[in-house]
């Protein structure tokens, strides 16, 4: 049972009507558990519903309507609730909504779907990393007055937390937001003004192995920071380990993006500073020749400096792209990635 509070009371004022929807939900979700749902509802959604009861008291009843639907839905897929696959979707309704009380009880749906889904997919990607998602939004909850900048954060934090396929258009979301907001969701201590942030998130496309800390830096003393030659990231690994390839894969360039083979599938492989991420996709028409970058015996002569890397001798294939040089080697399910940084 229940203990008092906003919860409580909305169940017993509306219990035939929330009792049907329950059992419409068990008709289509034989999942769902009632004992497993009471559960969520105990742990989960009543602090949530404490939280908007106090700061949108008006919306409270549609909002919590609409969270016990969506609960009811999600439980029964086992995404949310003590059995959910990904426990950090659980950790996000707990930890983060009860932070947004005004913007639950203004879209319900989307704000907690939209943290949902996020958290979701974040922790099916190898590279991605969900509890810095999770804890970024916490921080930036406070700042964010309604749903539209909340979710725009979202979308940046993504980003930021490993998923590289987002990049460019987290950037563009970044470029959107108030200078205040895209400050503090790329993590720098101190508001810029307008001009300087389309300047650091020029620099931040520019260079995708350049973090917004190292931008500002570059931004305050232009050419001071040092800069070298240095394997920053391997992406991939054996799919019998859970990897994605069967055989050692070999990459290559094409119209600035690299992609990556093993014989039997293709990807197209985005990475930056802050992660590297695997899209399947249809093997491009052309193929860029291999880059004369790098010798057989793994040095590396590029943007005027030179580094030699012995596990990067007799490589089998590797790609240049303007900042970052991709590289495979016969023995290896892993691609190595180069840069100057």
């Amino acid at each position: 049972m229940l203990h008092d509070g906003p919860l409580a009371v909305f169940l017993a004022q509306h219990r035939a009507v929330l009792n049907a929807r329950f059992a419409q939900a068990r008709h289509t979700l034989p999942q769902l558990d009632g004992q497993v749902f009471l559960q969520h509802l105990r742990e989960t959604l009543a602090p949530i519903a404490d939280a908007v009861a106090a700061e949108a008291s008006e919306q409270f009843e549609p909002a919590l309507f609409a969270l016990y639907d969506l609960s009811l839905d999600l439980v029964g897929k086992q995404l949310l609730g003590p059995m959910a696959r990904r426990q950090v979707v659980n950790e996000g309704w707990q930890s983060l909504l009860p932070r947004v009380p005004q913007l639950l009880g203004a879209e319900p749906v989307r704000v907690a779907g939209a943290v949902t889904n996020a958290l979701y997919n974040l922790s099916r990607h190898p590279s991605a990393r969900p509890a810095e998602w999770l804890g970024r939004m916490i921080r930036l909850a406070p700042a964010c007055e309604s749903a539209v900048p909340f979710l725009a954060c979202g979308q940046v934090a993504a980003w930021l937390a490993g998923l590289a396929r987002y990049r460019e258009s987290a950037l563009d979301v970044a470029a959107g937001l108030p200078p205040r907001l895209a400050a503090f969701v790329l993590g720098l201590e101190h508001e810029l003004p307008a001009e300087p942030l389309a300047n650091l998130l020029d620099m931040l496309r520019e260079d995708p192995w350049r973090t917004p800390e190292a931008a500002l830096a570059d931004l305050i003393k232009p050419g001071e920071r040092p800069r070298s030659l240095d394997i920053v990231a391997q992406a991939g690994a054996f799919r019998g380990l859970g990897g994605e390839f069967l055989a050692p894969p070999r990459v290559s360039a094409h119209d600035g993006r690299l992609y990556v083979t093993d014989g039997t599938g293709d990807w197209l492989l985005a990475a930056d500073v802050f992660g590297t991420d695997f899209i399947r996709c249809a093997k491009p028409r052309k193929r860029a020749t291999a880059s004369q970058s790098l010798n057989h015996a793994g040095v590396v002569e590029w943007q005027g400096q030179t580094c030699a890397f012995e596990e990067l001798a007799d490589a089998s294939s590797c790609a240049l792209l303007a900042r970052t040089l991709a590289v495979t080697l016969p023995t290896s399910h892993r691609v190595y990635l180069v840069a100057n940084r």
